[in-house]
């Protein structure tokens, strides 16, 4: 069922009424219902495109295209911030996860008291300033332009590699700034990698 409203135009397409919408643009309809906070109609938009992915090529999900792929990983990862944990495990699986995160993790239930696993992983929270902690929710918010500038989303993993030597490299500032935080708290937390 679409909704009525701007939102209902965005996964349409001109002189196609009522054909149901695309991934992308249940995906896209997804991210500005999350943004104004309407995480109900995110998820049902989300179900809508990842039923797809279940309907799809028998749990064989690579024959789908990218775009019922990320719905499934988003309605995962918004479930699992909802407390529905076996059911975004499920749609996991059916993308080919086999691991994620702690629930407590993702849920926001984890306790500020618990520092991780000794030499397997670390946790700390509010370390960063909140000048840095900003930038880096505008530089990679939803609507940001660094998605659409990466080709997001893409088949293909990427990584940025930034010279710890080096922070002033160019484009690294947000980065160089991060890692001046990070880099002593991954130090104390894992000496022998250093």
């Amino acid at each position: 069922r679409l909704r009525s409203g701007p939102l209902a135009k965005v996964g349409r397409r001109r002189g196609e009424p009522g054909k149901e919408p695309s991934p992308k643009a249940l995906v896209k309809r997804a991210a500005t219902e999350r943004e104004a906070g309407d995480l109900a109609a995110a998820e049902a938009s989300l179900r809508l495109a990842a039923a797809k992915v279940s309907k799809g090529s028998s749990g064989n999900s690579t024959k789908l295209g990218p775009w019922a792929k990320v719905a499934a990983y988003e309605l995962a990862l918004l479930l699992s911030q909802r407390g529905k944990h076996d059911e975004a495990d499920s749609f996991l699986a059916q993308v080919g996860f086999t691991y994620k995160l702690s629930p407590s993790i993702l849920d926001g239930t984890c306790g500020s008291g618990d520092d991780g696993a000794e030499n397997v992983v670390a946790m700390y929270d509010g370390v960063l300033p909140s000048p840095l902690l900003g930038a880096l929710r505008d530089a990679f918010a939803p609507s940001s332009p660094f998605w659409a500038e990466h080709g997001y989303p893409t088949p293909s993993f990427f990584s940025y590699n930034v010279s710890l030597d080096d922070s002033s490299a160019k484009g690294a500032d947000l980065i160089g700034e991060l890692a001046k935080f990070v880099v002593p708290l991954a130090q104390k937390s894992f000496p022998g990698i250093f």
